[in-house]
């Protein structure tokens, strides 16, 4: 098994649809053994294949945290793996509950989903399966599905609470970014300390440094300035 990374929004490849398997081969029984290591190191309850950038229609999931019931709750339980799904919603009954996603850090918000499902779909070797979901379950299936059809649980949401979320998220990747880059300068500074550097090049990463402090305090600035008119 090999740990992949997570694509995350705002990537677009995240908003494609996925591809039917065809295959049942070698190739998708390692990328199911991919997937599900991935949902695991990164503590999830269910995965697509195009979070890890494969376009392909395969979601793995762990009943154990979906299902109140299962004796083997938690990481251990064996998990589901679904090639191929096709959802059938049974009735017309709804339920909200709060969703959150590997894709889409930082936020979780509470989604309407269908409260029964039938779910149709494959195993790794191509034998097809039927399964009854509700609840928690029909919720995180529901989730992973709407990925393989380029979907985020973003798109529930009404417009003004979705262009919320989506602000925020943006303002702590841009966060994190500049925190990276500091880093980055911060270490290459250090480097030089022990080896040298040029004129050219100190000259270089001094004016990229001022540059990153005036973006820095331009922000802020503009943030004070936000604030101060909704005190008024």
């Amino acid at each position: 098994m090999t740990f992949r990374n997570i694509v995350s929004f705002p990537d677009l490849s995240l908003y494609r649809k996925c591809h039917t398997v065809k295959r049942f081969d070698e190739d998708l029984r390692s990328l199911v053994a991919d997937m599900l290591d991935t949902m695991n190191v990164k503590n999830g309850v269910g995965l697509a294949a195009n979070q890890i950038g494969i376009r392909k229609r395969v979601v793995v999931l762990k009943i154990g945290a979906l299902i109140d019931d299962d004796p083997d709750q938690g990481a251990e339980s064996v998990p589901l793996v679904m090639v191929n799904p096709e959802i059938t919603p049974v009735g017309d009954k709804t339920f909200k509950w709060e969703e959150a996603c590997l894709s889409v850090p930082y936020i979780s918000a509470r989604v309407e989903r269908f409260m029964n499902i039938q779910v149709a779909f494959q195993d790794v070797n191509g034998e097809k399966h039927s399964l009854t979901a509700d609840n928690e379950l029909a919720g995180a299936i529901q989730h992973e599905c709407d990925h393989l059809d380029g979907k985020l649980f973003l798109a529930r949401l009404g417009r003004i609470k979705r262009d919320m979320l989506q602000r925020k998220i943006k303002k702590k990747l841009k966060k994190e970014k500049d925190i990276a880059d500091m880093r980055a300068l911060a270490l290459k500074k250090e480097m030089t300390d022990i080896y040298g550097e040029s004129e050219d090049k100190k000259q270089s990463t001094a004016e990229a440094v001022k540059r990153l402090k005036i973006k820095r305090r331009r922000a802020k600035e503009k943030k004070n300035r936000k604030n101060k008119k909704r005190r008024k």
